[in-house]
């Protein structure tokens, strides 16, 4: 074996000057590589996750009654649906809605308006 082949294969390299990758690791290293991967895309799961405001009853911009949140699943996103009598806003609720999609309906002088937005917390309540 010449001097650079020497060389070369001390550091670990092969013939062309790239890493060797080394198939023999220990199965239990594997094993721990594997879990902490599998933990990993678990918690990226969770960070996409859409996270929404609720509430049952709102009145100027304030949560009267069922405060919190929701974690919006597929095919949902976070809404808010106004109120109104005459054009003067009653209340609001706050929402995941599955299929969300942007509205208003009258009926008399009642109207309700749905909005829907896709980032966290983007319906404030």
């Amino acid at each position: 074996m010449g001097v650079l082949a020497q060389v070369r294969h001390k550091q670990g390299l092969d013939k062309k000057g790239s890493e060797k990758i080394h198939t023999s690791e220990h199965p239990v290293k594997k094993m721990y590589t594997l879990l902490l991967l599998s933990f990993s895309l678990l918690g990226l799961r969770e960070v996409r996750s859409l996270r929404c405001n609720t509430c049952i009853y709102s009145q100027q911009s304030r949560c009267m009654q069922g405060e919190g949140f929701c974690l919006a699943k597929n095919d949902e996103a976070c809404a808010t649906i106004y109120y109104y009598k005459s054009n003067e806003h009653l209340y609001s609720t706050h929402m995941c809605k599955y299929r969300c999609k942007e509205e208003h309906g009258r009926r008399g002088d009642l109207m309700r308006v749905t909005m829907c937005c896709y980032k966290n917390l983007c319906n404030i309540a």
